[in-house]
């Protein structure tokens, strides 16, 4: 016989009424955590019962479930061998263990203190690196003087410049990062304390009243949502170039953390790509009203308005340091974390709305927020491999390797672990990839296919009257050269300048290559030149430009809506 329920209430430290009445029996039924569903951003967790239920009105209690339940997310379903029927499924809340204050309790204070102290600076070094990022992605012109294009020789300088200072802000922040991962250990470590003196935070007992008829055995499974528990995805891309035809292994993991106060000891796993916290309709769209305001209003009723603020941007999330390679983690300075999982992949649950991966080998998660590692998928492709270029910002050609994803789940948006040739490169980015659907990744700088990018030609005329205009022209040459002893496909991809006014005119120059894609990735005046270079070969590629402007007016250069030079 299959008994079903859900919990219709939540009791919190109040009264239980069942349907017994008070000389109902008190069952404590031992359970076993069975199953768990992982989500980006929580968690299902599946548990056992097995209980010798009398005739009449009884009630299992279990006990020992986390705080971080969703007491409304409990579901109680199972068999038995005799009529039984479930009259209510309660919670209530048991109170924690207080501990009087003394040197655990004062200790664990300073050290959150500690620990917020440490994440302002952590944010403050984030901000650094953040700033250095959007200057160096601003381009060369941006770090010259008076609105003057920079000299190309001195570029090299502009980079040093800015690597350094990339270099000392990731520096700061890999110290910062581990000192932080040091202080959550050492909270763990004291929350996890029994006893006098120690911390125990309060928890929930589940209360499951039965009718039976007779005496029965059940075989019941308790069910609830939890918090506190997430997977990210990681990739792992290993590219072969020394056969005949390139091959490229793709794996894709699971990096699982855990923090809801259970354990989780060798349970069934599935890792699913639902997302719980996403909502579950459209929002209502309301009617939007425009009017008019003053010219100067009060500074104060524009900040007041909500429709004036900026929404903070959600952090990234970090990469998991179980997936860096063993010379970073140590440079990082983080312990190497256990990983018991093997190599075995799942079994994909592809449905029409999301993705399920069914762990073949039982899995431990302890509730510390240790990373576990699993792997998931595995493809073997055949990938198209081609040497790609962006000769105005960096001279050097780089291997990318398209390829399809041919899994029945899509690929979310993660970092990749590059590898090529058995040699790891670093890290990559790979965004949404639905199954079927293409996708690149780049594997690193090619030394063979020399490039580089000179000035033919530059004139600038200021004007010399009222109304006369400006003109300001600039050629371009790129040099492409096959030093490999094949054959390569190669794509430059370059750009000209797009007027977003009528009284600025962009003319290409009559000696420019025409382009295989004058439209790149839907990018006004981003254009590519394909083509395959036979070892030893040399092509050319010329691009150039005549702006002209009125000459009492100046010229802003920008890109993507950060200005970049004055001319």
């Amino acid at each position: 016989m299959r008994i079903v329920s859900t919990s219709r209430t939540a009791i919190i430290g109040g009264l239980l009424i069942l349907s017994g009445g008070v000389d109902a029996a008190e069952i404590d039924a031992a359970s076993r955590i069975e199953a768990v569903t992982v989500y980006p951003d929580g968690a299902s967790v599946t548990r056992r019962i097995e209980a010798e239920i009398g005739p009449g009105s009884s009630t299992l209690i279990i006990k020992d479930l986390p705080s971080s339940i969703d007491p409304l997310s409990l579901r109680v379903e199972g068999s038995a061998d005799a009529p039984l029927s479930i009259a209510s499924v309660d919670t209530r809340v048991v109170p924690g263990q207080a501990g009087t204050p003394n040197d655990v309790t004062v200790r664990l204070e300073g050290l959150r203190r500690e620990q917020m102290a440490l994440q302002g600076r952590i944010e403050a070094a984030e901000a650094r690196k953040s700033a250095i990022q959007r200057y160096a992605q601003s381009g060369p012109e941006a770090l010259a003087e008076k609105g003057k294009p920079l000299d190309t020789a001195d570029w090299s300088k502009a980079w040093i410049a800015i690597g350094d200072g990339m270099e000392a802000a990731n520096e700061r922040l890999v110290n910062l990062r581990a000192d932080a991962q040091r202080l959550e250990a050492e909270i763990q470590a004291i929350g996890r304390a029994q006893g006098p003196g120690g911390i125990r935070a309060p928890g929930f007992e589940a209360r499951i009243a039965l009718d039976a008829g007779a005496a029965a055995k059940a075989k019941l499974t308790l069910s609830y949502q939890v918090r506190g528990a997430r997977w990210t995805p990681l990739y792992d891309a290993r590219l072969v170039t020394t056969g005949d035809k390139p091959k490229m292994e793709f794996t894709r993991r699971a990096a699982i953390t855990q923090r809801t106060g259970e354990d989780w000891q060798g349970v069934a796993l599935r890792v699913s790509t639902t997302r719980l916290n996403r909502g579950t309709s459209a929002p209502a769209v309301n009617t939007s009203l425009v009017t008019l305001r003053d010219v100067n209003p009060p500074d104060v009723e524009i900040l007041a308005r909500k429709d004036f603020r900026a929404a903070p941007l959600p952090p990234a999330a970090p990469v998991p340091q179980a997936a860096l390679p063993e010379p970073l983690r140590e440079a990082a300075g983080t312990a190497k974390p256990s990983v018991a999982i093997g190599e075995n992949v799942t079994t994909i649950e592809a449905g029409s709305y999301q993705a399920n991966f069914a762990v073949a080998d039982a899995v431990s998660v302890a509730t510390d927020g240790t990373e576990k590692l699993v792997s998931l998928t595995r493809q073997t492709l055949e990938p198209d491999v081609a040497i790609k270029v962006a000769p105005s910002l960096d001279q050097t050609a780089y291997l990318e390797a398209a390829f399809v994803n041919g899994e029945e789940a899509p690929l979310l948006p993660a970092r990749v672990m590059i590898h090529r040739d058995g040699v790891f490169i670093g890290q990559g980015a790979l965004s949404f990839v639905a199954s079927g659907d293409r996708a690149t990744l780049g594997f690193g700088a090619d030394d063979a296919v020399k490039v580089s990018r000179v000035p033919v030609k530059r004139r600038e005329n200021d004007g010399g009257f009222f109304g006369q205009n400006r003109i300001d022209v600039q050629d371009y040459k790129t040099t492409t050269r096959n030093l490999h002893a094949f054959p390569v496909k190669l794509t430059v991809v370059d750009r000209l300048p797009v007027s977003e006014n009528a009284a600025i005119v962009v003319e290409p120059l009559p000696t420019n290559t025409p382009p295989t894609d004058k439209l790149v990735d839907d990018k006004r005046g981003v254009l590519s030149w394909t083509y395959e270079l036979k070892p030893s070969e040399t092509r050319e590629i010329r691009l150039g430009r005549r702006i002209r402007w009125p000459a009492d007016r100046e010229i802003i250069f920008s890109r993507e809506g950060a200005p970049q030079a004055r001319g």
